[in-house]
């Protein structure tokens, strides 16, 4: 180990020089001899030996105890005094420069050792102590929040620098008050203080942060978040650790986003309402429009239709016999399909049509005469939804079919409708030519009214994915939540 190294302050040349020969004797390095104060200060701060012997009277403008006092303040090299007497006044000056031992005149070799093993154990340990509160004060003075040290009554014994940029406020005015007393906060602030002091002092169990709002010294409005610690010495609380964090620019942005939220809400209500709004114009032109077809164009077909069986065919021969019966047979094809395309297009209004035999009736006049193929799995016992909510899953099944039917080029669908507690799936999933995510977009606005697809879902809170690759077909998945009421199934 390293050899502590020893510096010797004496006046007289002789004592000097024994103690320099006990010094090396016991294991000590000498880092220099001076006989008087001003050398030692030169002298120490060259060498900074680990401890120095300083005799109290010395010679000179500077003894041993106002060196030792230099020494002490801006080195913080230990300081032992050699002296043979002393008196009181002596004693107390040389106290204020706190020194780590005293030997008297003459020297003891055990003595000396250890006086010196023990201030330099001692420097040591303050040399820590030092260096922890020095970490500790760093920390304190330039934490990004106000740090303030309470005692039990709430007074503030201690505050960062950061208490200023908050509060504008200095910290000499601070020392001293009371918390609860600070100008700061209102009444409901301060008696949330209060309560919380007073919980965590009855060690009761109590909110880990609260938020104040305040106003500081040149009356700015600051939002704050505030946690209190208690400090405890053997299971006593002898004061509290506050820690303020200015919020205020989080507030400011929490209220700029609340706002711009509710106009989002807004505009997406406004979304909705005009959503509804084309889609009951929608469902009233299609009513109108089978209403139309119904009492206007099917019954002029009827009619048509009837006169042309009173017609006599007596006169006729076979063969325009033959072509009045295919006519005949041609008109009551034309009557079924318009009324086909009537249940297809008119909201489900008739109890005895639920929502599989209404696609059911889709699938069948959409695909009756083709070579597609169409499977439809559903369960037993599917309960009944609001008829908005029927009419609106109708459509998008129908506009998905119409989509295959039209653009697919597939050769078979498969529809597959599920539900759980809370939730009705619709599936559709077919093996045509399918699309490319970069042309969905058009598409979704042009031919395949995917865009009216998405609307229909949101408006009942439902949800729709579509995944299809090129040459893979697609799939269109319908998600819709449902529960019980007591009216019956809603969405």
């Amino acid at each position: 180990m390293k050899r502590p190294r020893v510096m010797i302050v004496e006046d007289e040349i002789i004592v000097a020089k024994d103690i320099h020969y006990r010094l090396e004797k016991l294991g000590y390095e000498v880092a220099g001899m001076v006989s008087d104060g001003q050398s030692a200060i030169e002298q120490a701060s060259q060498q900074f030996p680990d401890i120095i012997l300083m005799d109290i009277r010395l010679s000179g403008a500077v003894d041993g105890i106002e060196a030792a006092r230099r020494i002490h303040d801006t080195l913080h090299i230990p300081v032992i005094y050699l002296t043979a007497y002393a008196d009181n006044h002596t004693l107390q000056r040389a106290k204020v420069t706190e020194p780590f031992g005293y030997i008297i005149k003459p020297i003891e070799d055990t003595e000396l050792k250890s006086t010196i093993e023990v201030a330099l154990y001692k420097h040591g340990i303050e040399a820590r102590l030092r260096e922890s509160e020095w970490k500790f004060r760093t920390i304190f003075e330039n934490a990004n929040d106000v740090i303030v040290y309470l005692d039990r009554r709430g007074k503030i014994r201690d505050i960062n620098k950061k208490a200023y940029s908050m509060f504008r406020c200095k910290k000499r005015n601070l020392i001293g008050t009371n918390i609860l007393k600070l100008p700061w906060f209102d009444g409901r602030t301060v008696k949330r203080i209060n309560d919380l002091l007073g919980s965590i002092e009855k060690n009761e169990p109590s909110i880990d942060l609260i938020e104040l709002e305040l106003k500081n010294t040149e009356k700015k409005k600051i939002f704050a978040e505030a946690s209190i610690t208690a400090l405890t010495d053997k299971n006593r609380v002898t004061g509290f650790l506050m820690v303020i964090r200015n919020i205020t620019e989080r507030k400011k942005m929490e209220q700029r986003l609340a706002h711009t939220l509710a106009q989002l809400r807004k505009e997406q209500r406004q979304l909705e309402s005009l959503t509804k709004k084309i889609i009951t114009a929608q469902e009233q032109e299609r009513l109108y429009l089978a209403s139309e077809i119904h009492d206007d164009l099917l019954q002029g077909i009827v009619a048509i239709l009837y006169f042309f069986q009173m017609i006599d065919t007596s006169s006729f021969d076979d063969k325009t016999r033959e072509r009045k019966e295919k006519l005949v047979q041609i008109i009551k094809s034309s009557i079924e399909r318009g009324r086909s395309l009537i249940r297809e297009i008119e909201p489900i209004r008739e109890q005895d049509i639920d929502l599989v035999q209404a696609i059911k009736n889709s699938i069948e006049l959409r695909f009756a005469g083709t070579e597609i193929t169409v499977q439809f799995d559903h369960p037993d016992g599917l309960p009944r939804l609001s008829s908005a909510v029927e009419t609106n899953i109708l459509r998008i099944v129908q506009e998905a079919l119409m989509n295959i039917y039209k653009h697919a080029n597939a050769t078979s669908v498969n529809i597959r409708l599920n539900k759980n507690k809370k939730t009705l799936i619709i599936e559709i999933v077919d093996n045509g030519a399918g699309f490319s995510k970069r042309t969905a977009a058009k598409k979704a606005a042009g031919h395949y009214g995917l865009l009216s697809m998405q609307e229909r879902a949101h408006l009942i809170n439902g949800s729709l994915s579509i995944k299809s690759r090129l040459g893979k077909g697609t799939t269109i998945r319908c998600t819709f939540p449902i529960e019980r009421s007591e009216s019956g199934w809603t969405k």
